[in-house]
């Protein structure tokens, strides 16, 4: 088995149009990586037989049960790269690893007709789930960059000779970035903003043949995955827990491995658990009058059929009915297009227990992608469009939130945890922060002065209404280490143009950055047809850390400017340039 596969890295940071000029910044690198080895990992175990080929001689196909690195026959090849020549230097040698994938997930389904007969002649093919593995890339023999973690999801049409239309198979992957081992320039560059790499594989020949061919390009996209599997057996009971911030739970009645007639063949049952961040998108049913849009599950197996009850634990899930019975559980294909309409699933709904909120869905014989819809409409009464943090230059954690219209709020609190789930969170907040229930744009922050140890935190914001009631918003991570020297606080930092505060403003706010290393910055603002304004920073040299500058609203010449849009501009030696807009309300 030989795979040729071509690696594109490109991430898009920023697409601006201000006035007449435009800003583009963007980097790629791209390989070819011939001859990655699919191997039959669990050998003699294989995995799923998926059909027969008849010609020339009956061959059975399968799933491979894992992809490999084998030295002395992969080879990777470095082609190009766009916009980080400023990293590789002159005449770079760089070269790219992977290994260990392993497969997780497959479900037949059709790839012509979302959610269509998968067994209909011409539209055949499986969605497969590879995890696990490592990919490193090396310049010039020094290791700059690692990940693992792999999540690789795999749309494969099946040939015209296998029920399938023929087409080329498409993926899209996330995979944990190993701080420790890669280097903080290149962690700037391709961080989706949680810790991953995100990338996509086009063009991909994943059916039948020895050789395979695809583009995988890696993208900088704010959406966070959590992924767990397990091993299954008969009658298996498999938990999910907090840990990794998916809580549910599986019971197993007689999972049957994949068999189109060859009885010989076993597989490893094995369940894959994806958490997504953010909001799934698609067409809601005519019942479902809203649904939480802070994420939703994927769930996939290597099993031909099964029979399962899954409990939910919706402590995370924001704006949750009062009565659980208007919860309802939605599905959908794996990849669907936007426009498809979610599926209520009508199995039976079971409430396990009010508080916490646990409900059972009985006899489940389907996964895919799963949401959480609500038959009724309670609108929140807070409009939030912003919560972030930052790290201080002496290792305080500071929390800002922005309202766009308040009603019937008492306040806030922050709930904090080391772990990425709310019901372990502790609330730090000691007296709840007054809301001001205005219909205007208001500015929060808090600040936390009392981290226990080094590490990375999560915080939920808490709103609580004036009847008592409250739902959350969350999480938001931070990193915070500890100097070995003195044992005092010390921040992970990376160069961040964080925003400016408050924004819209009057007469000042303050534009807050942060700097991996020490670097020459320039920070400018124009107005809204291109014009310099105002520079506060003219290629200053600054050390590493949290900065914070102020604009008090006037020119260059010393004259108050008037209200209205103004961008400000970031450059950061030639490895970061960043623009953001601000508004001036007099």
């Amino acid at each position: 088995m030989k795979i040729s596969t071509r690696f594109s890295f490109f991430i898009l940071l920023l697409v601006l149009l201000l006035g007449s000029s435009t800003f583009l910044w963007s980097q790629s690198l791209t390989f070819d990586i011939t001859d990655l080895q699919g191997v039959h990992r669990w050998a003699p175990i294989k995995g799923p037989h998926i059909f027969t080929v008849y010609t020339p001689a009956p061959v059975m196909v399968f799933a491979w049960s894992g992809f490999d690195w084998l030295d002395g026959v992969t080879e990777s090849v470095f082609i190009e790269s766009e916009g980080v020549d400023d990293l590789l230097g002159v005449d770079p040698v760089v070269e790219m690893y992977v290994s260990g994938f392993d497969l997780h997930s497959l479900e037949f389904v059709n790839v012509v007709n979302f959610g269509g007969d998968p067994f209909t002649p011409g539209e055949r093919g499986d969605f497969r789930i590879y995890t696990g593995g490592t990919a490193t890339m090396h310049l010039n023999g020094v290791k700059i960059a690692e990940a693992s973690n792999f999540q690789v999801d795999i749309l494969v049409s099946y040939p015209v000779i296998g029920g399938g239309p023929g087409q080329l198979a498409q993926a899209v992957g996330v995979a944990d970035i190993n701080m420790a081992e890669t280097d903080p320039d290149w962690v700037v560059r391709f961080d989706n903003g949680s810790g991953q790499f995100e990338f996509e594989f086009e063009n991909f020949t994943a059916g039948i043949g020895p050789n395979h061919d695809t583009t995988v390009t890696i993208l900088s996209r704010d959406v966070h995955t959590t992924v767990d599997d397990a091993i299954l057996v008969a009658d298996d009971t498999v938990d999910f827990d907090a840990s990794i911030g998916v809580v549910v739970d599986f019971e197993f009645t007689d999972p049957m491995v994949y068999d189109e007639g060859a009885g010989e063949v076993e597989v490893v049952k094995t369940l894959t658990v994806n958490k997504i961040y953010g909001d799934a998108g698609g067409v809601l049913p005519a019942e479902v009058l809203s649904f939480n849009s802070q994420f939703y599950y994927r769930f996939g197996a290597v099993l031909d059929g099964f029979q399962c009850d899954i409990t939910f634990d919706l402590s995370e899930v924001p704006n949750l009915p009062t009565d659980l019975e208007d919860v309802v559980f939605m599905r959908r294909p794996k990849r669907a297009p936007q426009d498809y309409v979610w599926e209520v699933i009508p199995n039976e709904i079971e409430i396990l227990s009010v508080t916490p909120p646990r409900l059972l869905v009985k006899d489940v014989t389907g996964f895919s992608e799963w949401g959480i819809g609500f038959l009724t409409d309670d609108s929140l009464p807070v409009e939030l469009s912003s919560f972030t943090s930052s790290v201080t230059a002496n290792g305080f954690v500071e929390l800002t939130w922005i309202t766009e219209s308040e009603s019937n709020m008492l306040g806030y609190h922050i709930h904090r945890a080391e772990d990425n789930n709310v019901a372990l969170a502790e609330k730090i907040t000691g007296e709840v922060i007054n809301a001001e229930n205005s219909s205007t744009t208001v500015y929060y922050n808090y600040t936390d002065k009392n981290l226990p140890t080094a590490g990375t935190y999560y915080y939920w914001l808490e709103f609580v209404e004036l009847d008592l009631t409250s739902g959350f918003h969350g999480p938001i991570s931070a990193v915070v280490s500890f100097d070995n020297d003195d044992d005092t606080p010390g921040i992970v930092y990376r160069t961040e143009l964080i925003g400016a505060f408050p924004n819209p403003f009057n007469p000042e706010t303050s534009i807050e950055f942060t700097l991996a290393d020490p670097s020459h910055v320039t920070l400018r603002i124009f107005n809204s047809r291109g014009q310099l304004v105002k520079e506060l920073l003219a290629n200053d040299q600054l050390a590493a850390g949290f900065y914070s500058e102020v604009w008090d609203g006037r020119d260059n010449s010393g004259a108050s400017v008037g209200s209205g849009v103004y961008f400000y501009r970031m450059k950061v030696d030639n490895s970061y340039d960043m623009i953001k807009k601000m508004v001036l309300v007099k």
